[in-house]
């Protein structure tokens, strides 16, 4: 089973991609953060803060993927750790600057990013499946990043879209 770290488990998207991952016999809710009235909540970890991540290294490399339903923000303050685990990230969030939007394209050269919409996906929609089948295919990417990178090339900065699940 592949382990999720959901970033955002305590918001409606956040707790509908935990009960899919639940469900799912190929991921494994390992790990979350939620921000609760602007209390940071961990749910299966005894992590305090964002800020505990980076004491934690070993902790994070047996994340395969980070699921985030969160908000620009807090994906700008889990993307570092993403990138230097290389640990390929789904982002469901809205809201960047122009500024945000060029860290997450220069992130996608060491990690492989997938990004949906919020708009495309509803809590209480079959749609949610999308979430999980992005994880997997944004996982089978991750291999040709690392390639490109051990071989010296830098990886495009190429961003993965919904688009890219519907040329399968």
């Amino acid at each position: 089973m592949k382990n999720a770290f959901v970033v955002g488990c305590n918001g409606a998207i956040g707790k509908a991609i935990c009960d899919l991952i639940n469900d799912s016999k190929e991921f494994e809710f390992s790990n979350g953060i939620g921000y609760d009235n602007q209390q940071i909540s961990f749910k299966n970890t005894a992590l305090s803060s964002v800020e505990d991540l980076k004491t934690h290294d070993a902790w994070l490399l047996t994340k395969d993927v980070f699921i985030d339903a969160s908000n620009s923000q807090a994906t700008m303050d889990v993307l570092p750790f993403a990138m230097k685990h290389e640990i390929p990230m789904v982002i469901i969030s809205a809201g960047f600057t122009p500024g945000k939007k060029a860290v997450i394209k220069a992130a996608a050269r060491k990690i492989p990013i997938f990004v949906l919409d919020k708009k495309t996906l509803n809590a209480k929609e079959t749609n949610m499946g999308l979430v999980l089948l992005a994880a997997s295919y944004i996982i089978k990417q991750q291999d040709k990043v690392k390639e490109q990178t051990n071989i010296g090339q830098q990886a495009d900065p190429y961003i993965y879209t919904l688009k890219d699940l519907l040329k399968k």
